[in-house]
Parts: C-alpha cells; structure tokens; sequence
C-alpha cells in the first residue's frame, strides 16, 4: 500500500474502545509517582497564569541531570513535538531511517519533502541492527534518526554499534537524532545513552565541557520523554539535549510560545525528584516481561527480542478483534512500513492485567480462534 495513503494510528486509543483494559500503549505499569499526582493537582492553583515560556526551573534541573548547559535543553510539549519541530526547522533532504519505526518520523519526513534511504530490520534477525549499519551511512544523508530501544520492536543496538554510527554521522556531517525515550525501561547492563559519546568524540563542540561551540554542519539531537516513564502521557512532556548552540536555536525557533504548560512542568520538576522510581520499574517490567514472553510462546507465537517495556509478536491476524471480545486492547503493527496485520505489540501492565491478558490467550487458544 502507498505509505501516504496507509491510516497511521497509535497505540492508547482508549476513546474509541471505552472500558478496555490497554496493552496497546507502552506506558509505566506503576502508574505516575504520588509527588507527580501531588504537584499535578497543586499546579492547578497556578493556571490561571501563562506557562514561563523559558521553563526555567525544569530546564535548570534537566541540565543539571544531564550535565549539559541550559542552553543545550528544549523541552516540548512531548517528544513528539520536538520530532516535528527538528525536522521543519532543518529541513533536511535526504534521511536515513531504520524501519520499521513509530510512524510520526516518516510522516514528517514525507511532509517536508525528505527524500527516504531505510535501513530494513528483518525478522530473519530478530529486528536487531546488524553491524553494516554504519557502512550504509553516505555523504549523502543530511540526517540519521534512529530510536534505540526501536519502536515496535524493542530491539536495542548494543554500546559499540551506537559509537560507531555516532562517530560516522560526525565524519558525514550529518545531523543525528536519537530517540532515547524507551531507553530507561532496558537492564542497566544493556542501557546506551548516545550522551556519553559527546565526550570521547574529539570534536570540541560536541564534547560536555564545550557544548554550545557551532559545527558548520550535522550535529547531535538526543530525544526524551517524560510520558513512558513517569506514566504522564497526558500531560505532554519530552525534552532535547542539543549540544550545539546553533543547533538548539533553529529548533527552538519553530516551537510555539507558551508550548508546555504550567501542570506539564510542575509533574516534570516532580518527576526529577523521584528517588529509585526508574530502578523499580525497570526491576518490575523485567520480571513482567518474561513472563508475558513465556506465556505467548507456549500459545505458540513468534515473539521478538525486547529491551523495552514492550513486545513484537507475530501471529495470524484477527488478534486484536477477538481481544477486544474479552475488553483488551493490544497495538496492531499493521500500519509499521515493513510490518502486516500479523504483527501485533503489548505493553507490559500490572501482574493482575498481565494475567488476564494470558488467561484471555489461552481461552481462545482452547476455543481455536488462534493459531
């Protein structure tokens, strides 16, 4: 099917299926920490102010945690946000694109104009990256996106692989984004933050005690976000570490004034204050997570290595309609570029979801309405 007239949804659909338990969006089985809840509710005395739109305290804390200038972090109403304003503001000609992937980078691309180079991630290998890809990176790439943990799948690219696409996008010139928003869900033993590499890259204005000095071309964009972690989808909170001035300022330059608003920042600055909250969900997810992947095995589906709070599994289609007969909702992949209606992802909930999940499974693998 041509890409631009293939229907994009998303996973939390909850709106057009009331009362369904939701596997299909990839959120904190834990909920949101009580001091977010707090500030949230307390926020509320302040709406009757417009949002500081320097979001100073949260950019204070945010380049604090990441030890980067405040110059270097813009924060959006939501990475998605800041995907969209990354794009227009470069507007870049040629992308490379691993896919498949969340559906709102080819969708910007596309509208600007971008032409695609895709890098395919096959089930053959698990939807892993292979170590070719730096190779298939050229000179004619203006921008590299990547999302590490990947979006279905999970798959994640280990420490070396990521050093050496950092260290080849910089070579090239090429801008490169990289979307981290999944990335606090992986074991700690797994976990690669392109962050680190600012400091090994030689190049003065990527390196942390430098950031802010301009490269003529290409540079780094390190996407994150709130939402998945700390469970605050509705709120609409993301951020970008831009090491280069220049950089950050044209990305900035095309985000709307006031574009997070005093509740969003509020659960932000409480979010940063949680203390062990992500070794918890992490630890949790880990436990969850192995069992779902057991329990879909035996049902007899092919499931795909995950670093996430998620899983890719593949089946035959009609998955999510019987689902939906018992009230869960599950993410039809049908719409990823190089996925098909087979193609189904589950977010990890709470032990009690997880189990009514298996239990529904296994109830129609007993009735034969999956095979």
């Amino acid at each position: 099917m041509n890409q631009i007239l293939r229907k994009t949804e998303h996973g939390g659909d909850i709106y057009s299926y009331p009362g369904v338990i939701d596997f299909s969006a990839n959120i904190n089985p834990l909920g949101p920490p009580p001091g977010v809840i707090q500030a949230a509710m307390d926020s509320i005395a302040c709406i009757g102010n417009y949002p500081d739109p320097e979001k100073r305290k949260l950019t204070a804390l945010l380049a604090r945690k990441e030890k980067v200038g405040k110059e270097n972090i813009i924060i959006g109403s939501g990475a998605a946000e800041l995907i969209y304003a990354s794009v227009m503001a470069l507007r870049p000609k040629k992308a490379f694109l691993v896919t498949p992937v969340f559906s709102e980078y080819e969708k910007i691309l596309r509208q600007t104009g971008c032409g695609l180079i895709r890098y395919e991630l096959s089930e053959e290998k698990g939807f892993q990256a292979g170590e070719d890809l730096p190779d298939r990176i050229t000179g004619e790439t203006d921008m590299v996106i990547l999302v590490n943990p990947n979006n279905p799948s999970g798959g994640i690219m280990d420490k070396e692989l990521c050093r050496r696409i950092f260290r080849k996008c910089m070579e090239m010139d090429c801008v490169l984004l990289v979307d981290e928003c999944f990335m606090d869900f992986a074991d700690g033993s797994e976990q690669v933050y392109f962050r680190e590499f600012l400091d090994e890259s030689g190049d003065i204005s990527l390196s942390a005690d430098h950031c802010g000095r301009d490269r003529e071309k290409g540079g780094l964009i390190i996407l994150k976000a709130f939402t998945k972690m700390y469970a605050v989808p509705g709120v609409r909170l993301g951020y970008a570490i831009v090491p280069e001035h220049l950089l950050a300022d044209r990305i900035r330059g095309v985000l709307q004034p006031w574009n997070v608003s005093v509740v969003a920042e509020a659960c932000g600055i409480a979010a940063l204050n949680e203390e062990g909250y992500r070794e918890r969900t992490a630890a949790f997810v880990k436990k969850e997570k192995k069992r779902l992947m057991k329990a879909l095995r035996e049902c007899g589906f092919t499931v795909f290595p995950s670093a996430a709070n998620y899983i890719l599994f593949k089946g035959n289609p009609g998955l999510k309609e019987k689902l939906l007969e018992k009230s869960i909702l599950i993410r039809s992949c049908a719409d990823y570029e190089g996925l098909d209606e087979r193609y189904y992802r589950i977010a990890v909930r709470t032990e009690a979801e997880n189990r009514l999940f298996i239990s529904a499974l296994n109830e129609l693998i007993a009735g034969r309405k999956v095979i």
